[in-house]
């Protein structure tokens, strides 16, 4: 498998690696509880929506700050997204407007990655944009769907970092090789994440019908 180094870049959490396997954990960890349970949570998933964005712009700007010094990447990366996190969960609509954001720019690179291309930034940014506006026009519906994408997402990529061990954030989308441009091992990443995304549709859809007390 070729994994996009772009997007790669762009999520801003390469360093050392015990750091990287422990983010890779707790990405797994937030994935399951956005996946499963993402409405029943929101302001969680809010909060790890806001945590999670925080902490790549801070990473990205330690690296620009100290670029040898991982343990300011660290530091950066914490306190930006506990920053993050805080503004999600106090600018309540702000909060839904990046949490339908955020599914809209993966399902764009997973598109991408689908079609055989390396995502682009121009649909990643069209996809957020839109999803961004549908959650805050149809909340319900567009929390589910973007939490448990964005869960599944959490879940497949943190998976990945952790059993291979690669120096790369997230590895999840990316471009097929040219040699082999079906190869099979290329296209697992992308359907596990369609296949973990689907089943914690299909499950919040179920529970939160159960009970819609409460609903947003």
């Amino acid at each position: 498998m070729r994994i996009t180094n772009d997007l790669n870049a762009a999520n801003g959490l390469n360093g050392s690696a015990p750091a990287g396997q422990t983010v890779a954990l707790l990405a797994v960890a937030a994935g399951v509880l956005a996946c499963f349970w993402g409405y029943r949570i929101l302001r969680v998933a809010l909060g790890l929506t806001g945590f999670v964005v925080g902490a790549v712009g801070g990473w990205e700007l330690g690296m620009a700050l100290a670029p040898a010094q991982a343990a300011v990447h660290f530091a950066a990366a914490v306190v930006v997204g506990i920053i993050g996190a805080v503004l999600c969960v106090w600018l309540f609509l702000v909060g839904i407007f990046l949490l339908g954001a955020s599914a809209g720019g993966i399902i764009g690179a997973a598109a991408s990655g689908a079609a055989g291309h390396p995502p682009q930034i121009l649909w990643m940014a069209i996809g957020a944009l839109m999803f961004g506006v549908a959650a805050l026009v149809a909340r319900r519906f567009m929390i589910i769907l973007s939490t448990a994408f964005g869960g599944s997402y959490l879940i497949v990529s943190g998976m990945l970092r952790f059993s291979t061990h690669t120096p790369n954030a997230f590895p999840i989308f990316f471009t097929p090789s040219p040699h082999h441009p079906s190869s099979a091992s290329d296209l697992v990443p992308l359907l596990s994440w369609l296949v973990v995304g689907l089943a914690g549709l299909a499950f919040q859809f179920k529970s939160s019908g159960k009970k819609r007390h409460g609903s947003y």
